[in-house]
């Protein structure tokens, strides 16, 4: 579970960088995000 947080702390990091030169592309990994971590 500790390593779930992880990677989801740097997507959410990723995220935010991102936002600031596409929100497109922000709203497309948060989608993937969620995805993934969907059982």
């Amino acid at each position: 579970m500790e390593s779930i947080h992880v990677n989801f702390d740097e997507l959410q990091h990723q995220a935010l960088v991102h936002n600031s030169s596409d929100p497109a592309l922000t709203r497309q990994e948060m989608a993937s995000v969620q995805n993934s971590t969907d059982p």
